[in-house]
């Protein structure tokens, strides 16, 4: 053996010569030798390499058996060849280090021939293999990576130890030049594929085409993120996202599932077992975790106990070994941590996306009563985030307390028996808070319930704003409104306040556990209160206290995911009932005997002479008493006939029409529907928010030839030339630029465009003047007409008048009623399909990108200055409570150590005061989160409804309402459950860093030194990172309306969609849309983690900086014991703020996106009431409210265009002033108390 100094260390040579007898011995450590600071060779090459290279033997024939059955998908070129010279160079190292270990000179250790040659076959296999995963793998093989990773670290250590060898000196040299080998192949197959693969896999995902390691630190997201800080970036230009994300895939996974589940839960149990694989996936980085986060106590046990020992017996490798063990300690926390948050995300985006999906696909599958409240919009906003927002916790439930025992285990090491003492805290506070969280469900069951109130009375006002504005209606709607948004609070109200207590039960045992655990362990005779034990012990409560908040604080939110699971299994429920109109016969008419074998409707194929529709004794209709019915039809529709139903108003024509359509149950009798395609046509006209062109050929193709006849045979032609771009002219949201007669011909021209053999018609005539009404009837049905040269049959319920003008008629069905004439069951009132904010209604590109800090004064303004300043102050002394014991524990544990048990009373009595005064300051924040949340969610909702009543017809022209829906549908879900929640958090975060980097300093003055350049790179890196962050942001929210929109659409022209056989097509569009909206949703998630890693790397530099100089400077004194446990739990303190910090700003920057939607909305939309341009009157003004109109002239300010770059289903409007006057040189005057008709043709 080499000699030591007298100090432990080595002479000048640094070499130790090991005794083979100590080589051959499995060890591990090799003892005199460095210090212990080496392990024996036999460990060595039984566990760091026999084991690997077993490992990779036992994973080579699966994985080149299943990429032999791959396609290829990149070419075999140079960069191929490059890795299998590489690999050839490895081979002759590994032959060469093969012979050097069997001659006589190497050391004679058993294990070295099987390792060795085991190492020869490992390379021949890695090159094989890195061939075929070349060909065959769009992506650098993860197998091969993972074990160069290790294998470097591994041989590394065997080359240091051969090296200190002074008799191996060529087995060194050889395990040298394989050890460089590896490395250059390892940054060779690290590379990315995308150049070398054909073109069809050039397209793949980022993320599908990175390495591991590129995954695992978020290197696929760099391009965007500069990209992000660069301009501005459009929804186009998002990085496309994995396959697995894919809403068709989701929806069949989900609906086979969903089939399959019939017990309790069926919603919930759906979910796990479509999504089981990635609902698994954040098991393992979570075990990970909690591994790493409870090797911090030994981590600082050691650190603590080498500082406390004398300079004489410190040696320099331990210290070395030390901080090399924080290094990689903490950046393996933030690997496993940003891992386990990315798997769990992968899964909530995923559930977004089923849920979404099946919500729409049993959407098109509904009864119209289904429907009637809107449900699914709700639904779809409001319960699916719900459910997401609880998902990323969810395996908090089982990890917490696995750590929590844990935590207990290690805390009896320490403290002994005492350790129940935390544990029985943590426990009545968790028990308090499960028992609080059992009445969570019901209670956000009933929030939701008065949110989807509220969003369908906004919905239904919003459809018809033109109507209530002219009736004079707006102040008593907006009454109504400002209502329902009262009981909503309300609901929520009672909702946060179990939420407080929950939270306030969480945090209750961080400032009692520790206080009431030293009290009971220093009152105990012979218990030293050491530093070491006192800090150890700190930092296992603080670990276990950590679990239990973790635990504690994901019962609210899953609670509430309960609850909105509920509601959509009870949704999916009402859709799937027995008596819906597809089983077209109620359970009452199977009960009577003498229709069971005529009660079914039968199908029956087109094309023959068989009636298309026929009924015998049938009576159709709403079940139940009251429900409205056309009873005892007979009725018989022969292909190519012309049938006119006709009636006093309320009988029941539009009845007989959803019956025809199979949207009503057959109540009794029987009969049979044609399953053939309809054309319909409703009374209220379903438009889509397109172009007049798009409407009329719906969801066919183009043929010039035939569009030109139906728009010349709908009487179209003279409006299309009095418009300024003719049919690429926009109809606006609900047909809004449109007259009523207009969109009655657009949707009669659909019809006729779409070829159907069956056409029906609900009094479409009623809004068009007569020479228009004669022009169209001549010809669809003359003798010339459309419908008799295509031999369509018609079905027309319409007063007989306009029956009678027809040529081709067949029958004329007379429906009588016993009810007194009522209103009839019309369709649900039309909305239109996507549409987002026009440009001036949109953020400004600069705030998009750069942010605007007058939000937060916009958001402190609705909740009050001198709330805040009191809430700001709070917060403040809730940081410096938690945080101040650390500092007193040092004062106490140094003093118990001068002089035992001298002073514990007051040192205990101080630890006491001040945490019960963190337990009231946090008590107190907590009770103004119950004061400022009501205050600011009323005012913003009030501010957005009286700006959107207020508005110039103008918006809702040009403004799709599931845009202005999603303003009180998300923006109002943010203000209201993401941005209160956001903002105290934020705070106590922000308070908790500020708190903890002093405690760092406290722990090593010198490592101040380093505050400012930790602050410049925070500040960059916050400036890079919020560049893009802000931009999806933004995007994610705008990409929700189109769903909105979508969701509305199909709802209310379900029966128009249903007939015309248009359900794959609307599927296909809205998976399109949802996936376009997942983009923005899951990669915000993703630079999110990014973000959260590199800030683990700045921890774990703190870290290292941090124990680097208490290990040094602690030498000559100016770093104590006790100060480095402050420093050491202030770490952990500070790692654990900080990641606690970036989810709710993250989540507050995302809040604030809908804070600025709605302050840009009220500022740049136009106000009716100006009062700068108002005339004033007297008060007696009107005196007789006589209307006189004088050489009047008006004209439109917008045409409105379809598709931008980026997004081909904007709707979007430019000011022209160049447009035809609508009218000019109107002259009437209407005198007070007369009746006025305006006559003219339609469209005029």
């Amino acid at each position: 053996m080499a000699s030591l100094t007298e100090n432990g260390t080595f002479g000048d040579s640094a070499r130790c010569l090991v005794n083979a007898s100590y080589d051959d011995l499995f060890g591990p450590a090799v003892h005199n030798c460095q210090s212990d600071f080496d392990f024996t060779l036999l460990f060595e090459q039984s566990v760091l390499s026999i084991g690997p290279s077993a490992l990779l033997l036992l994973f080579l024939p699966a994985r080149v058996r299943h990429l032999w059955s791959e396609t290829r998908k990149a070419r075999y070129n140079g960069f191929a060849r490059i890795k299998q010279v590489l690999y050839a160079l490895l081979f002759a190292a590994q032959l060469v280090t093969l012979v050097f270990y069997v001659s006589p000179a190497a050391p004679p250790i058993k294990t070295v021939i099987p390792s060795q040659a085991m190492a020869v076959a490992v390379v021949l296999g890695l090159s094989g293999l890195s061939l075929l995963e070349h060909v065959h793998s769009p992506k650098s093989s993860d197998g091969i990576n993972v074990y160069l990773f290790f294998s470097i670290m591994f041989d590394a250590v065997q080359v240091r130890t051969l090296w200190l060898r002074l008799d191996s000196l060529k087995v060194a040299t050889a395990a040298t030049a394989c050890l460089v080998l590896k490395v250059f192949l390892l940054i060779v197959e690290t590379q990315g594929k995308k150049r070398h693969l054909f073109e069809t896999y050039q397209r793949l995902a980022p993320e599908t085409l990175s390495g591991v390691f590129a995954r695992r630190c978020f290197w696929w997201l760099n391009r965007m993120l500069i990209r992000g800080y660069k301009i501005l970036i459009q929804p186009d230009q998002l990085e496309a996202i994995n396959e697995d994300f894919a809403s068709s895939g989701l929806l069949d996974s989900i609906e086979r599932s969903y089939a399959r589940s019939q017990k309790s839960r069926r919603m919930m149990k759906s979910c796990l077992f479509a999504l089981k694989l990635s609902a698994l996936a954040p098991v393992l980085p979570r075990l990970a975790l909690m591994t790493f986060r409870y090797a911090q106590p030994f981590l600082f046990e050691a650190i603590i106990s080498f500082v406390q020992k004398p300079a004489s017996k410190r040696t320099p490798n331990d210290g070395y070994g030390l901080i090399a063990a924080t290094g990689l300690l903490y950046l393996s926390l933030a690997v496993s941590l940003t891992y386990y948050q990315h798997k769990s995300y992968q899964l909530v985006t995923k559930l977004r996306g089923a849920l979404v999906s099946i919500l729409y696909a049993k959407t098109l599958a509904s009864p119209p009563q289904s429907l009637s409240e809107r449900a699914p919009v709700t639904l779809m906003s409001v319960d699916v985030d719900g459910i997401t927002a609880a998902a990323p916790n969810a395996h908090e439930i089982w990890a917490s307390p696995v750590e929590i025992g844990v935590a207990v285990w290690l805390l009896q090491r320490q403290i002994g028996v005492i350790c129940v003492v935390p544990l029985s805290i943590v426990l009545i506070c968790t028990g308090s808070a499960v028992w609080c969280s059992l009445k969570m469900g019901v209670r956000q069951a009933r929030w939701n319930q008065a949110t989807q109130e509220r969003i369908s009375a906004t919905s239904s006002v919003l459809s018809s704003i033109k109507s209530i504005k002219l009736m004079g209606f707006t102040k008593y709607i907006v009454s109504d409104i400002r209502a329902l948004r009262d009981v909503e609070i309300l609901k929520s109200q009672r909702f946060r306040q179990l939420t407080v207590v929950i939270n306030f039960l969480g945090n209750l045992p961080f400032f009692s556990a520790p206080v009431v655990t030293f009290a009971v362990f220093t009152a105990l005779p012979r218990n030293e209160f050491t530093i070491n034990r006192a800090f150890t012990s700190l930092t296992l409560i603080s670990l276990l206290e950590q679990s239990s908040v973790m635990f504690i604080s994901s019962l609210p939110s899953i609670a509430s995911a309960l609850g909105c699971f509920d509601r959509l299994e009870a949704f999916l429920a009402s859709i799937d009932s027995p008596n819906k109109p597809s089983d077209n016969i109620d359970s009452r008419a199977q009960d009577d005997p003498a229709l069971e074998s005529q009660g079914e409707v039968e199908k029956i194929e087109s094309g023959t002479t068989a009636p298309l529709f026929k009924t015998s004794n049938a009576t159709f209709g709403a079940v139940g008493e009251g429900g409205f019915s056309v009873k005892n039809m007979n009725l018989s529709i022969l292909p190519g006939s012309f049938i006119g139903i006709t009636g006093p108003s309320g009988c029941g024509k539009t009845l007989l029409i959803k019956a025809l359509l199979k949207r009503l149950p057959c109540i009794s009798g029987s009969g049979y529907i044609s399953d053939v395609p309809m054309a319909y046509c409703s009374q209220t006209p379903w438009l889509c928010n397109g172009t007049i062109r798009d409407t009329i050929i719906g969801q066919t193709d183009f043929d010039e030839g035939w569009y030109n006849r139906v728009v010349h045979a709908c009487a179209l032609e003279h409006d299309l030339n009095a418009i300024q771009d003719g049919d690429r002219s926009v109809v606006g949201s609900q047909g809004s630029t449109l007259s009523g007669g207009q969109k009655q011909r657009l949707a009669l021209a659909r019809a006729v465009y779409s070829r159907n053999k069956v056409v029906i018609l609900d009094d479409i005539f009623s809004g068009m003047d007569s020479r228009t009404t004669s022009h169209i009837c001549s010809s669809l049905f003359g003798n010339n007409g459309i419908f008799r040269e295509m031999k369509t049959t018609v079905v027309m319920a319409t007063h007989t008048g306009i029956y009678d003008r027809s040529e081709h008629k067949s029958a004329i069905v007379d429906i009588e009623t016993e009810k007194p004439p009522t209103t009839s069951a019309s369709p649900l009132p039309t909305t239109t399909p996507l549409t987002v904010l026009n440009p001036e209604q949109s953020s400004k590109d600069s705030a998009r990108q750069n942010g605007d800090w007058r939000l937060y004064h916009h958001y402190i303004l609705s909740v009050g200055w001198w709330r805040f300043s009191i809430l700001l102050f709070v917060h403040a002394l809730d940081a410096a409570m938690v945080n101040f014991p650390t500092v007193w524990l040092k004062q106490w544990s140094e003093a118990e150590e001068r002089d035992p048990k001298d002073k514990t009373s007051y040192y205990l009595g101080v630890y006491g005061a001040v945490s019960f005064v963190g337990n009231v300051a946090d008590g107190e924040h907590r009770f103004m989160f119950l004061v400022l949340v009501p205050t600011s969610g009323r005012a913003l909702h009030t501010d957005l409804l009286d700006t959107v009543v207020n508005a110039r017809q103008e918006l809702h022209d040009t403004v799709d309402a599931g845009v202005t829906l999603n303003r009180f549908a998300q923006d109002m879900q943010h203000v209201d459950r993401d941005l209160p929640s956001a903002t105290m958090r934020s705070m106590t975060a922000s308070f908790g860093c500020l708190a903890s980097a002093v405690l760092v300093c406290i722990g090593a003055s010198y490592i101040a030194a380093t505050l400012p350049f930790l602050c410049v790179a925070l500040y960059l890196l916050q400036k890079f990172y919020l560049r893009t962050s802000r931009q999806l942001r933004l995007l994610e929210i705008e990409a929700r309306s189109p769903l909105y929109t979508i969701f509305q659409e199909t709802a209310e022209g379900l029966d128009s969609i249903l007939s015309f056989r248009w359900q794959n097509a609307f599927q296909t569009r809205f998976f399109a849309l949802l996936d376009q909206s997942q983009k923005p949703y899951y990669l915000l998630f993703s630079i999110q983690r990014w973000l959260i890693l590199v800030l683990g790397f700045m921890v774990a530099g703190m870290a290292v900086l941090l124990v680097a100089f208490a290990l040094e400077f602690g030498k000559m004194g100016s770093s104590s014991s006790g100060a480095i446990g402050v420093g050491l739990i202030a770490i952990l303190g500070f790692n654990d703020a900080l990641n606690r910090l970036i989810i709710e700003w993250t989540t507050l920057e995302t809040s604030l996106g809908a804070i600025a939607r709605l302050r840009a909305f009220e500022q740049n939309t136009p106000i009716e009431e100006d009062e700068g341009t108002e005339e004033k009157v007297g008060e007696e003004w009107p005196e007789k409210g006589e209307i006189e109109f004088v050489d009047a002239e008006a004209r439109y300010r917008y045409v409105f265009l379809k598709g931008k770059p980026g997004n081909s289903e904007l709707m979007w409007k430019m000011v022209r002033s160049d447009l035809p006057p609508a009218f000019t040189k109107i002259n009437f005057t209407i005198p007070a108390g007369s009746k006025f008709g305006i006559c003219g043709r339609t469209g005029r």
